[in-house]
């Protein structure tokens, strides 16, 4: 008499959570009479070679999360196992660092990251080390650029394994040229000296170029120009017109140079 006895699952596969790349195995007890044949199978589709009572990974990925069972199979029958549920939690990655920009006074600064890993997702930003209020999402708005946002800015990324810190994104911003010390009119007779000037600020480098009566004047590329010994074709209305980076170039109101129709007696 031969008693053949049907497959009793006495440990049922448990789930876990693996972090990636990390070793994952799952494990089933049974009785019955042998031999037990056993199939693993994930979200009902059978895996190859799974054939064990043990199903193991040497090194997991993202995309082995799953609900994982198993049937053992012996001459009486079939018995599958209960589910169970695999997490694979991922670590932050960046696949989008910050890049740094350079915008005008006024305009929008527009910094983001991209990243990915299991969620949720934490953002920080941070100007030279310090940090930025509210500053807390994946990317980082500010509406008009000003002196004050100049600086390396880095955003740090958390889940529930750890955090990253993102590579530093340099943020500068240019001023326009302004002019802040206009030239004054200037009288002078024959032969003495015309000392013109202009005081202006921005980013540099500032370039100048001087006119007379509207038209430039060759070679006249500094804040101040000068005229060593004054003839009456020197007189006229004299302007300066100022230029950075910004490109939006600032013109001087024209001033009157008057050149006197006397000689003045040079020591």
């Amino acid at each position: 008499v031969i008693v053949n006895v049907p497959v009793t699952i006495t440990a049922q596969p448990s789930s876990i959570t693996v972090t990636e790349g990390e070793m994952m195995t799952l494990s089933v007890a049974a009785t019955g009479t042998g031999p037990l044949s056993y199939q693993w199978f994930r979200s009902a589709t059978p895996i190859s070679g799974a054939t064990g009572a043990d199903y193991v990974l040497g090194a997991t990925a993202a995309s082995d999360a799953g609900d994982y069972s198993v049937t053992i199979t012996n001459v009486a029958g079939t018995q599958a196992s209960s589910t169970a549920s695999v997490t694979v939690n991922v670590p932050v990655s960046i696949t989008t660092q910050p890049v740094g920009l350079v915008v005008t006074n006024g305009s929008a600064i527009h910094l983001f990251v991209t990243a990915k890993g299991t969620g949720p997702i934490t953002y920080q930003w941070y100007k030279n080390g310090i940090l930025v209020p509210d500053a807390i999402s994946s990317t980082l708005d500010i509406t008009s650029a000003a002196a004050s946002n100049v600086g390396n800015y880095t955003v740090k990324i958390s889940n529930i394994l750890g955090s990253r810190e993102s590579a530093s994104a340099n943020v500068a911003v240019n001023f326009p040229a302004i002019i802040v010390g206009s030239p004054v009119a200037v009288t002078v007779s024959k032969r003495q000296a015309i000392s013109l000037s202009v005081r202006a600020e921005g980013t540099a480098p500032i370039s100048y170029q001087w006119s007379k009566d509207g038209v430039d004047i060759l070679g006249a590329k500094a804040a101040f120009f000068s005229i060593d010994s004054a003839s009456l074709a020197d007189a006229g209305s004299y302007s300066v017109n100022v230029n950075n980076v910004v490109g939006i170039a600032k013109a001087t109101l024209p001033v009157p140079v008057v050149v006197l129709d006397r000689d003045v007696t040079l020591t």
